[in-house]
């Protein structure tokens, strides 16, 4: 059984120490993992385990809290110590009179995490892959013509065949000039509407 000792953590005034119990660390980075609901493959403000590596990198003398941030803009949850039945195996120093310390089994622990922070994996239903990020830029282009369409009052049909063209575009655009590319994307007229 592990007693983890954490802190939520909005701002200055409001601050609330808690602690929780989990059967194993991989309970616990279940917990950690189950709780976030933003892309944190590649933003270490959301999402920031201290590792070896990491430490070693900045020549810290051992861990800071494992920090999280489930929702943007929201708490920040902060992991200042687990506990076991056999005593402290990770503390910030916080807790412990400015004394870090780590266990091997931590340690190997959060290099796990960090792994699997950057590389997520995920069991989806179907063989299909998710939508990716290059594709929701592509929707994003989309509805800025979309929009620009509507403010010069066109029909539904020429918006679509805007939207045909579009797509065409971007299988053109794996050889073309990037200011080419460019133009296709932001055309001037986009600018002149204010979208």
């Amino acid at each position: 059984m592990l007693n983890v000792k954490l802190e939520r953590y909005l701002n200055t005034f409001w601050r609330k120490d808690e602690a929780k119990s989990f059967a194993s660390l991989s309970e616990l980075e279940n917990w950690i993992f189950d709780q976030m609901q933003q892309d944190y493959s590649r933003n270490t403000w959301a999402m920031s385990f201290p590792t070896p590596a990491s430490a070693r990198n900045i020549h810290a003398d051992g861990p800071w809290a494992i920090e999280f941030q489930p929702i943007r803009g929201e708490t920040t949850i902060s992991i200042h110590q687990i506990e076991s039945s056999e005593g402290i195996i990770f503390s910030d120093g916080r807790r412990t009179a400015g004394r870090k310390y780590w266990t091997d089994e931590v340690q190997a622990w959060l290099t796990h995490c960090e792994q699997r922070r950057r590389v997520p994996q995920f069991n989806f239903a179907s063989g299909e892959k998710p939508l990716t990020r290059k594709l929701w830029a592509r929707l994003g282009v989309s509805l800025r013509i979309i929009r620009a369409a509507d403010c010069r009052g066109r029909t539904a049909k020429e918006i679509l065949e805007d939207l045909d063209m579009a797509d065409d575009s971007l299988d053109r655009l794996k050889t073309a000039n990037p200011y080419i590319a460019h133009e296709i994307f932001y055309p001037k007229h986009f600018f002149r509407t204010g979208l």
